[in-house]
C-alpha cells in the first residue's frame, strides 16, 4: 500500500519486501503498489478493524479486481496471503480465497517459542524501545533496514 499511514514508510515497506524476496530471485517481484490495492479508499475496513458484510463486500470486490486486472497483466499466477490472527483479516483472507480459489494460498505464520509472530508485536516492540526484541522476530534482511530506520526515528 503506497500510503504512508503507519509507523512505516512507503519507501521503507517497499525496501523490507524487496529485500526479503530477494532470496527468490526472478520468481518473485515486489512493485509498487497503486491507490488501489489495500488502500484507505478502495478497502476502508481494513483500516477500521471491523469485521461485517461490508469487509466481505470489499474482500470479494479486490478479488475479482486483482484478478481481473493484476493478476492478467502481470502474469500472476498464486497470491499469498500471511496466515491471519484478527477476525477481520481471517474473513478477509477466506473471501478472497473463495473468490480466486486454487490462486490463493495462505501461509502458516511463524512462530517462536510458540508464539505467531506478527509485524504489529515487532511495531510494539519498537515503539516501547525493545529494539533488540523486535529484532530476534524479523528476517535477517528486515534488521538491516529496522536498524537504519530505528537510528533516525522516534517510535
Amino acid at each position: 500500500m503506497k500510503e504512508d499511514l503507519s509507523e512505516f514508510s512507503f519507501k521503507e515497506r517497499f525496501s523490507l519486501a524487496f529485500l526479503a524476496t530477494r532470496a527468490f530471485g526472478e520468481r518473485v517481484s515486489v512493485l509498487p503498489s497503486t491507490d488501489y490495492i489495500v488502500s484507505r479508499s478502495i478497502f476502508p475496513d481494513y483500516f477500521i478493524k471491523d469485521c461485517d458484510k461490508l469487509t466481505r463486500a470489499f474482500a470479494e470486490y479486490d478479488a475479482k479486481v486483482f484478478e481481473k486486472y493484476f493478476m492478467s497483466e502481470l502474469g500472476i499466477v498464486k497470491r499469498y496471503f500471511g496466515e491471519e490472527t484478527t477476525e477481520y483479516m481471517q474473513v478477509y483472507n477466506q473471501t478472497v480465497k473463495n473468490v480466486l480459489k486454487e490462486k490463493v494460498e495462505i501461509v502458516e505464520r511463524f512462530c517462536l517459542n510458540d508464539k505467531v509472530i506478527s509485524a504489529k508485536e515487532v511495531r510494539k516492540l519498537l515503539k516501547d524501545g525493545k529494539t533488540n526484541e523486535a529484532l530476534v522476530l524479523v528476517p535477517q534482511s528486515t534488521r538491516a533496514v529496522l536498524n537504519l530506520i530505528n537510528s533516525t526515528k522516534k517510535w
